[in-house]
């Protein structure tokens, strides 16, 4: 059980979390008015998601546990993929990839960067 001071800390991030998701969803739907004073973070993030190139990396879990962490990540992906400053680097991983297979698909993505 969470209590005291635990308990303040994650109820402060899960506000802040809150407030970020309804940033993107505001930026992906290009709200004229967006809100970014709810949080610290948000204040913090405004000039970059609004002046620079964003990239989200989410990190998913193939555990049942964490079947709704996943889904929530999915979900704020594809909302961010609809952001005009979002800069796509890969879609989707069709499985886990052991060292070997990532370091054979990252050195086939430099040739082909590099023209070779």
């Amino acid at each position: 059980m969470v209590i005291g001071t635990v308990l303040h800390e994650t109820c402060g991030i899960n506000l802040s979390l809150l407030a970020l998701g309804k940033v993107i969803k505001g930026l992906a739907a290009n709200q004229a008015y967006i809100n970014f004073r709810d949080s610290k973070l948000t204040r913090y993030l405004e000039y970059g998601l609004t002046h620079g190139k964003v990239c989200m990396i989410g990190t998913i879990s193939p555990s049942v546990e964490n079947m709704s962490e996943t889904l929530a990540t999915v979900e704020k992906a594809s909302i961010m993929a609809g952001y005009k400053r979002f800069v796509n680097i890969e879609r989707a991983v069709e499985h886990v990839m052991g060292p070997a297979e990532l370091v054979k698909m990252l050195r086939t993505q430099l040739k082909r960067a590099q023209g070779i």
